[in-house]
């Protein structure tokens, strides 16, 4: 996977300068104490972009860099370059003419065969006259040496680097960086908003998902394999928000979108493969040693971990590969974990959402439908005379426990969400489709006095923004009253036009959305993702 990723970006990397940073880290990573590197670009060089001493073998090594592949007119203009790096003495006070030295050749693509031919019988010659020959570094060395040395460097542009290395230094989790990584990651992508050039725009891409990369992988590399997942899926997120704001053409940004969604795909498969190989752990959840906070902790971390099931066996169905694995975890998570169906907070009606959703697609209606029961019931306790509802999903789940208490904090006050919420339609849409009109006459009353609360984006960049500078949020009462028929009437609602078709060739991100942006989980587009059902539903 990171192999892909590195190729990629090596492939779009716009001009020459743009490896010259990546590049000296690299050799410093191998063990190499880099001398000097040019600072322009003309006879002065020398044909030696990069000069280095390397301890290990007692030799300096002189580097020409190229971008893209060489072909036989590279050749012609660069064989002089190759003359000069090779015996055009290097000047500097730590070197004597006669030191050992090796010349190569860094070039971000590949040679052409009547290059290879060429530089080949140069190097013969210089091997009669006992001179050193010149190496080649081609795009599959590269990888290989990026590869090996991915965790040491930096891809990111020189602006953002500072940035980069606190988020990097200061990981903690994902929920306690969330608001920090989704600044950086915004700032990052849009600096190049106003760019036209087809080849710069891509070069940005790939260092994003370059980047992108190593932050996700340092969760992991701290043990937290949830909070890795959680990153790369609010990256991929923004990533399609300022394509789509950029109205950018596919054939620019179809790499980059791939290489970022196999990457959710490779960390969630190592999370369903550290599910199976311990499974005593998936059956309990519970931190014996979290004391009271496990009140808070345990429904998270049972939602957390569903969640991520329910998105891979999602993804699978997607791409019509089989997902019985994820299917039993699923089931045995929340079959074993009551906390599942008990939200603290609207934040979590995300990840509820994606469960269900697995649990419709691997035609688990009945645990499904136990599933939406027992939230109903659930929910409704939090409403009513006296009560303070749950906290909006706009809220950090930390503050669940602020909210619940009626305790303030210096910087968030309390917002009272008695007979409002953004779930409620979520939990309608299932009602409906899951024939469940008696658990809904049951509580008729007070549901009918619920206030819903739902943003309805009319374009795909309204859609996917986190801060949209349009779009409409819209609060308005129970839909009818006193009509099951016109209820489920109206929660066959589809979407329709530019986000309806934008859906169509990328169904994915509405199950990333639900995860990364919990409040903007679409009812409308439940049908797309889950098997025929029988029952009465819509």
């Amino acid at each position: 996977m990171i192999e892909r990723l590195i190729e990629n970006w090596l492939t779009n990397l716009s001009e020459r300068k743009n490896l010259d940073i990546p590049f000296r880290l690299l050799l410093e990573a191998e063990g190499h104490r880099v001398n000097g590197h040019r600072t322009i670009h003309g006879p002065m060089e020398l044909g030696k972009d990069v000069v280095s001493w390397y301890p290990c073998e007692q030799r300096y090594y002189f580097f020409q860099l190229k971008s893209g592949d060489v072909t036989q007119n590279d050749w012609l203009e660069m064989e002089r370059q190759m003359l000069l790096m090779a015996e055009v003495p290097y000047v500097h006070p730590n070197y004597q003419p006669g030191d050992p030295y090796q010349s190569v050749w860094v070039c971000t693509g590949q040679l052409h065969e009547t290059v290879r031919i060429g530089l080949g019988l140069k190097n013969d010659e210089a091997r009669r006259q006992g001179k050193p020959t010149i190496e080649v570094w081609d795009r599959s060395t590269l990888v290989k040496k990026f590869r090996d040395a991915f965790f040491h460097l930096l891809f990111v542009d020189d602006p953002f680097a500072v940035d980069f290395l606190k988020r990097w230094s200061q990981a903690l989790e994902y929920l306690a960086d969330e608001e920090e990584l989704r600044l950086f990651f915004h700032n990052y992508l849009f600096a190049l908003a106003r760019t036209t050039q087809s080849r710069e725009v891509r070069r940005h891409l790939a260092t994003y998902t370059l980047m992108l990369t190593q932050l996700s992988q340092r969760y992991e590399s701290l043990g937290d394999i949830y909070s890795a997942i959680d990153c790369t899926i609010l990256g991929v997120v923004q990533l399609h928000e300022f394509i789509a704001t950029q109205q950018m053409k596919k054939s620019i940004s179809r790499s980059s979108m791939q290489l970022t969604q196999e990457l959710i795909g490779f960390f969630l498969q190592k999370l369903v493969d550290a599910c199976s190989a311990d499974l005593e752990v998936v059956e309990n959840l519970i931190d014996s040693q979290g004391g009271m906070s496990e009140i808070w902790q345990l429904p998270l971390r049972v939602h957390s971990l569903a969640a991520k099931l329910g998105l891979s066996l999602l993804i699978k169905a997607l791409h019509k590969q089989s997902y019985e694995v994820e299917q039993q975890l699923l089931c045995t998570i929340i079959e074993r974990h009551p906390a599942f169906c008990h939200l603290v907070s609207e934040c979590q009606m995300g990840s509820w959402w994606i469960a269900i959703l697995a649990l419709l697609q691997s035609g688990q209606e009945a645990l499904a439908s136990s599933c939406v029961r027992q939230t109903f019931v659930w929910f409704l306790q939090f409403h009513g005379k006296g009560q303070f509802g749950l906290p909006d999903p706009y809220q950090p789940y930390q503050l669940a426990m602020n909210h619940h208490m009626r305790v303030e904090t210096d910087t968030r006050k309390l917002q009272n969400m008695n007979r409002h919420s953004y779930l409620l339609p979520l939990l309608l849409k299932l009602t409906c489709y899951l024939g469940l009109r008696d658990d809904l006459a049951a509580h008729w009353k007070l549901i009918s006095q619920m206030q819903i609360h739902e943003y309805v984006p009319s374009t795909v960049a309204e859609l996917l923004a986190y801060r949209p500078k349009s779009g409409k949020m819209t609060v308005y009462g129970f839909p009818v009253t006193g009509s099951w028929i016109a209820l489920r009437q109206q929660y066959t609602e589809r979407l329709t036009g530019e986000i309806g078709e934008y859906v169509e060739h990328y169904p994915e991100m509405l199950l990333l959305l639900a995860l990364a942006y919990p409040w903007r989980a679409q009812w409308r587009g439940m049908g797309r993702y889950i098997i025929s059902s029988t029952c009465h539903g819509v």
